[in-house]
């Protein structure tokens, strides 16, 4: 029974572990891209936002009033 449990022990002292290859997966910067691309749809939905407002925007009256005087005075 020690016999045994002396193989057990030199069996166990003997085994190397080995070092598994890492994952591809883990090499890509899938953060960085998913960034990138939450930029991207931040700034497009920005620029969507600034053209609906100028399309629905329209100046007061006086505004154009004003702007017309201006250009009398200059």
């Amino acid at each position: 029974m020690i016999r045994e449990k002396k193989l057990e022990e030199e069996k166990a002292l003997k085994f190397k572990y080995k070092a598994k290859e890492i994952p591809k997966a883990v090499k890509s910067n899938k953060y960085e891209k998913l960034m990138k691309e939450m930029e991207q749809r931040r700034m497009e939905a920005k620029k969507l936002a600034v053209a609906k407002i100028k399309a629905t925007e329209a100046p007061f009256n006086f505004y154009e009033r004003d702007k017309e005087d201006q250009m009398k005075k200059k």
